[in-house]
């Protein structure tokens, strides 16, 4: 694995502030857009898999038009010189990798957080999108308590139609 950038590294317009972890996508880090000073996530995506490179590609501008309370609004995927990268919103809170290490959570936050993330994903599936990177790293609560699902670059199209299996209610 190679070694996190180098804190204030700079990459087009964003300003790397801090290594957070390693992904299912690639490297996470916080950083902030140097014209608006907004916090963002940034995913350095591996090097050398042109054919991930090319799905990620396809499907950015379809995913940067999903809009929904509980997916992290992406941004788009960027190269610069020596990386490719995805931007999205910065969540400021932990993920639910984090919260889960603390112990054990009630019935009702297990629930909650559950109901949170089969709504994102319902609206991904609306889309004839799956994520295939479902991770509790890309999972995070924010400051007002909401459930965010991160990490939607790694959606791809389903091959077939998504039907409900319990049918019709």
């Amino acid at each position: 694995m190679p070694a996190p950038l180098t804190i204030k590294t700079l990459l087009n317009q964003y300003r790397i502030e801090e290594f957070i972890t390693t992904t299912p996508l690639g490297e996470l880090y916080r950083a902030t857009e140097e014209r608006s000073q907004k916090a963002i996530a940034l995913t350095i995506l591996p090097a050398g898999n042109s054919e991930k490179l090319k799905a990620f590609e396809a499907n950015s501008i379809r995913l940067q038009g999903i809009s929904h309370p509980n997916l992290n609004p992406y941004h788009g995927i960027y190269k610069s010189s020596a990386h490719t990268f995805i931007v999205e919103d910065w969540v400021d809170g932990p993920s639910l990798k984090t919260i889960r290490e603390r112990g054990r959570l009630a019935a009702e936050e297990t629930l909650f957080i559950a109901k949170s993330i089969c709504g994102g994903l319902e609206a991904l599936h609306k889309q004839n999108l799956l994520h295939l990177h479902l991770a509790p790293e890309l999972i995070r609560i924010n400051q007002r308590g909401e459930v965010i699902l991160c990490g939607i670059a790694g959606a791809r199209a389903a091959q077939t139609k998504i039907e409900n299996p319990l049918g019709k209610y």
